[in-house]
């Protein structure tokens, strides 16, 4: 988080840390970036509003 905090923040911190975290890369790299644009997309247009992804509940 420090890392995102001290960056300029093209993007949202959920898909910074969508790019970003372990887990995605080790078990759903292929799944990742599109994840993470679907977070930046939706916080565009719903701004301070948490991600809500409607396929996974």
């Amino acid at each position: 988080m420090q890392e995102y905090l001290k960056g300029d923040k093209v993007q949202c911190w959920e898909a910074y840390y969508i790019r970003n975290c372990l887990w995605g890369q080790l078990y759903m790299a292929s799944s990742m970036d599109g994840l993470a644009n679907y977070a930046q997309h939706y916080h565009e247009k719903h701004p301070g509003e948490p991600v809500q992804y409607f396929f996974i509940q």
